[in-house]
């Protein structure tokens, strides 16, 4: 895939959810620091949601990650309203470290908070700290194994919420016609699905598709569709005169029946009611 869509194009191709992976995603392969919180609050927020989607370990070396590089990258900023933040990121240290069942997880974060107070506290370590220190200890190979973290919790979400096709979506659907209202609206009162669907994304799988042969819906079809109006009509009028012939014939085979059973009885009943009679006269008086 080349280039970039447009957001209200990719809004139609990708779910929002898909799409606020990507955008964190790059953030984090951009070394874009200053949205980490970002990051670390949609960490949180899934945390809360799914504990296990990673271990406690992973969890919070992540976590504890995403904060500890854009804390020392605000502390090398020098001006008094980025040092406030970072105290202010101190605060919040100690407030989830002091909720932390595990022993090693809370060493771990109070390690972090005493050297950042120091750091405040001594110009001199925090210019040695910055210039030796940090590009070292939080440098290229910090943020790649941060990356690889990150990239494994967004993996295990994808595999946890996947993205159905039409027909599970369907499913989920119950009043269709406000549905299709709202949707339509959304596509027809902009370019954004043209946009799309001109796209390289588009034009790529049209080249794999193969239209040589015709399958058996198009030749249903087709074959349908074809008749010519007057073999239309003829088909109709032969229908409508095959109905009513095959009504006709049932109607004289009934009649046929009932004449026959009428005749058998009225023999029967000619023959044995003669009988009953003469047995009837010649029986003796009581």
């Amino acid at each position: 895939m080349e280039g970039s869509l447009p957001l209200s194009s990719l809004r139609l191709l990708a779910p929002p959810l898909r799409v606020m992976l990507a955008v964190m995603w790059k953030v984090v392969r951009q070394r874009s620091i200053k949205h980490y919180g970002k990051v670390e609050e949609f960490v949180s927020l899934v945390t809360e949601a799914i504990p296990d989607i990673l271990t406690n370990r992973q969890m919070r070396l992540l976590t504890l990650g995403l904060r500890a590089k854009m804390t020392l990258q605000m502390l090398g900023s020098e001006q008094s309203e980025d040092l406030r933040c970072v105290r202010t990121h101190l605060e919040s240290f100690l407030s989830s470290s002091s909720k932390q069942l595990q022993p090693e997880n809370e060493a771990l974060e109070a390690n972090f908070v005493r050297l950042v107070q120091r750091l405040l506290e001594d110009p001199k370590a925090r210019e040695h700290f910055l210039e030796n220190v940090f590009p070292v200890e939080y440098g290229p190979n910090f943020d790649t194994a941060l990356e690889t973290l990150v990239c494994e919790f967004f993996t295990r979400l994808e595999e946890l919420v996947l993205i159905p096709n039409f027909k599970q979506t369907a499913v989920w659907i119950n009043d269709t016609s406000s549905v299709l209202k709202e949707y339509m609206q959304c596509v027809t009162q902009g370019d954004d699905l043209k946009v799309l669907l001109r796209s390289k994304v588009c034009h790529d799988k049209m080249a794999q598709m193969d239209s040589t042969m015709p399958s058996p819906s198009e030749q249903q079809l087709f074959s349908s569709l074809s008749l010519p109006p007057s073999l239309r009509a003829t088909s109709t009028k032969d229908v409508e005169s095959n109905t009513e012939t095959s009504v006709q014939n049932k109607q004289q085979e009934g009649n046929a029946v009932t004449v026959f059973l009428m005749s058998t009885l009225w023999k029967s009943l000619m023959t044995e009611l003669p009988l009953h009679l003469l047995r009837v006269l010649h029986c003796p008086a009581l």
